[in-house]
């Protein structure tokens, strides 16, 4: 449902649900209309299809597609993608409701938008009526702006800061003919290590933590 710029949505907190809707063709085919839109502009698959894509199959079902754009570019590149029929949201809120849904707000932006940072970025296809079109798969597509500086790829989102150590990304072929830049595994493995780490300081079971006095012994 939306209001105006602004989409109402009730997400499955359990994600079985999205994850029985997969179909490799259909996430071909999105992937497919994407290098078309982004045709001349830097950007890569990222996240959970990485392995896949590299290994030229599917072994599990995934619930999205993942793509990091550039900084400097993300504004034409999101332009680009929205003429082709995309809407572009940035999450507002995601609240709990029940044991099985949460409430998310989403707020339809324009590309001019991205000029101030923006975290949640999302692409959707909208239903004849302008909602979100869940019923497509996949029914929606994860924007992560990135930057490269000092050697490093700072992804904005998260805030991780990894090392460049090889070429970021390279050209993946699709059923079909058509290429997609896919993100070099290395980064992909980083970025899982650094979450782990970073779980592992904060959590109260991690060595050197506890409560305050018996920090102090």
């Amino acid at each position: 449902m939306h209001l105006g710029r602004v989409h109402f949505r009730l997400a499955h907190r359990d994600r079985r649900a999205a994850l029985a809707r997969f179909d490799a063709a259909s996430c071909y085919a999105g992937l497919c209309d994407l290098a078309a839109s982004l045709r001349d502009h830097p950007w890569m698959v990222v996240s959970g299809l990485v392995e896949p894509l590299r290994c030229g199959r599917f072994t599990r079902a995934h619930s999205d597609i993942d793509i990091a754009l550039p900084l400097p570019d993300l504004e034409a590149a999101a332009r680009s993608v929205v003429r082709s029929g995309y809407a572009l949201t940035v999450r507002v809120l995601r609240t709990h409701v029940s044991r099985a849904f949460d409430l998310e707000l989403h707020l339809r932006i324009a590309p001019a938008s991205l000029r101030k940072p923006r975290r949640h970025l999302r692409l959707w296809r909208l239903t004849a009526g302008g909602d979100l079109d869940e019923r497509a798969f996949p029914p929606y597509i994860d924007v992560f702006p990135y930057v490269v500086a000092d050697q490093h790829l700072h992804i904005l989102d998260s805030g991780q800061r990894l090392a460049m150590r090889c070429p970021l990304a390279a050209e993946v072929s699709l059923p079909g003919g058509a290429t997609v830049p896919v993100e070099d595994p290395y980064y992909l493995e980083a970025l899982r290590t650094a979450r782990r780490q970073a779980q592992a300081t904060t959590s109260p079971h991690a060595p050197g933590r506890g409560t305050a006095a018996q920090r102090k012994r």
